[in-house]
């Protein structure tokens, strides 16, 4: 956590963000470090910035935008994963293995720290044995 004091003395937050789909538009906002260098230098946190998804996103977010895709008929929990995200993931994880944690994925693995992108991400991801 930042130790910075910013106005109202208030501590500076660590690097967060903030996004949402508005009709045709994404709006997003980003506030914060997303790290800090020895000799004090910063790296602003920007809504480009890599980072894993923390528990309560995955609670609060994640699984309240699921389930409203399936009680609107557009999404089903037996779909595969693959299917509905094509990220070329095994095919026989659901988005319901997901969700009750049983899909084989590893539950947390620091991919913001050796992958420098998406694809390499997701390269990473395929290459893990599944538990």
């Amino acid at each position: 956590m930042c130790a910075d004091v910013g106005p109202a003395g208030l501590a500076a937050p660590p690097g967060t963000a903030l996004g949402a789909d508005v009709g045709d538009r994404v709006l997003g906002a980003a506030v914060g470090d997303a790290q800090r260098i020895d000799g004090g230098r910063r790296v602003p946190f920007t809504t480009t910035t890599c980072t894993d998804a923390g528990s309560v996103t995955k609670i609060m977010a994640t699984t309240a935008v699921l389930m409203r895709l399936v009680d609107d008929d557009r999404l089903s929990l037996d779909q595969s994963v693959d299917a509905v995200l094509g990220l070329g993931l095994a095919s026989d994880i659901t988005v319901r293995d997901l969700l009750e944690h049983r899909s084989g994925l590893w539950e947390w693995w620091p991919l913001y720290l050796d992958c420098s992108d998406r694809t390499a991400a997701l390269a990473t991801i395929g290459t893990l044995p599944r538990r």
